[in-house]
């Protein structure tokens, strides 16, 4: 092997792993948006829900 086709070996595993890292991380991302927007909601709900009489509770 050739220490040209070794770098174009290395490269192309670099980008391999950059790829597969980044698109991890942008699944991350997609699943924290799906949680952070039901956590939301669910604050929203108990903040505009009728109050609860202390007494009762």
């Amino acid at each position: 092997m050739t220490a040209t086709a070794a770098k174009r070996r290395g490269g192309i595993a670099l980008c391999l792993l950059a790829f597969a890292l980044f698109s991890g991380l942008g699944v991350w991302q997609v699943e924290r948006l799906a949680w952070k927007r039901d956590l939301i909601a669910r604050v929203d709900a108990r903040t505009l829900a009728d109050p609860v009489d202390l007494a009762s509770a």
